[in-house]
């Protein structure tokens, strides 16, 4: 694996508003008697509440759906981050704590020390870039462009010279990552060993390895996962899923934190290229991200509410797939839902 870099967190001293303000203990805040606004929240004597902020690696893009957890023995105080990062933690004890942060193979840990009242972090808490990826290139996907503009590290296993059959075909070098992206465009040189190949993608996700493949990449999933995701045609013929022809299509968001992400319930998808993958159905284990309209190429009428992006456990990880690949054509909505996807894997 390349170096990787790590973004610690400083600890975090967190004084109460009083202290914040300038105030001795003799001041007061109200020369009347205090009558607390309508809409602040109440916090009890010898506890505190936190809010502050969470960002992505790089710094530039703040995380939604996260994981905010302070276990301090007598219970655990908990939020989920919304789609500016902002998390607030209620009825903790003063004192000094640990707070971890979660969003799928990604995490940081936040050292506080709090006083009596209601406070925030001085400054947003980005998470590590200590997650190991691996990206099988692919002709037509940019998956690595994305990834460097989100600050995180990967190892480029190059579409062309030979490195992705050996790489897929050896599990204890898969499982030195945890997260492996199969791309749109991946040398099909690997179909001459997809029995073994789709046996270790099944046991890097049951191991809890995460997996993110698009498009053309879909028959790793299909054999892999053969339960998970009906795609279109005879399963034993995989060119017969490319049945997608070009096509701009608005989409039905249906994933909550996608929704908040884009703050919309539809986004719009451009398939730039006839030929894609499309999948008619979806097991019932199996997670509905995204749906919509899919044009096919010989038949006039298109496949309505086609699953279009679904995800799925499997064992400890996580495998997700999208029907389009992410190259020039990608729209804002998908660069986002792109994002989005990779930092929940």
């Amino acid at each position: 694996m390349i170096p990787l870099l790590l973004l610690a967190c400083m600890d975090y001293e967190i004084s109460s508003q009083a202290e914040e303000a300038g105030l001795q203990e003799t001041d007061t805040l109200i020369e009347e008697e205090e009558v607390p606004e309508e809409n602040e929240e109440q916090v009890a004597p010898g506890e505190a509440s936190l809010e502050g902020q969470i960002c992505d690696p790089s710094g530039g893009g703040w995380i939604t759906g996260a994981t905010v957890t302070l276990d301090h023995g007598d219970g655990i105080a908990q939020d989920t981050t919304d789609h500016e990062g902002r998390f607030v933690l209620q009825e903790i004890p003063v004192g000094a704590w640990t707070i971890e942060v979660i969003k799928g193979s990604f995490h940081t840990t936040i050292e506080v020390t709090l006083a009596e009242g209601q406070q925030s972090l001085p400054e947003p808490a980005c998470l590590e870039d200590d997650v190991a990826i691996a990206v099988v290139q692919g002709f037509y996907d940019e998956v690595e462009k994305f990834l460097d503009q989100m600050g995180l590290s990967y190892d480029l296993y190059r579409e062309s010279g030979g490195q992705q059959v050996p790489f897929l075909k050896d599990l204890d070098r898969m499982q030195e990552y945890d997260i492996v992206v199969l791309a749109c465009g991946m040398d099909d040189k690997w179909l001459d060993h997809a029995g073994p190949i789709a046996e270790n993608l099944a046991a890097f996700a049951e191991a809890g390895g995460s997996i993110y493949a698009s498009d053309w990449s879909f028959y790793g999933v299909e054999l892999a996962f053969p339960d998970a995701v009906d795609f279109y045609g005879n399963d034993s013929f995989p060119m017969e899923a490319y049945g997608g022809d070009m096509a701009q299509v608005r989409a039905e968001v249906q994933d909550p934190v996608l929704i908040e992400v884009l703050e919309s319930t539809t986004a719009l998808v451009d398939y730039d290229l006839g030929g894609w993958a499309v999948v008619e159905g979806v097991d019932q284990d199996t997670d509905l991200l995204l749906s919509g309209p899919a044009p096919l190429f010989f038949e006039p009428n298109a496949l309505q509410d086609a699953p279009l992006a679904v995800s799925f456990q499997r064992g400890e990880g996580l495998v997700l797939f999208t029907t389009f690949h992410n190259e020039k054509q990608a729209t804002a909505d998908m660069k986002a839902m792109l994002r989005e996807f990779i930092l929940r894997l």
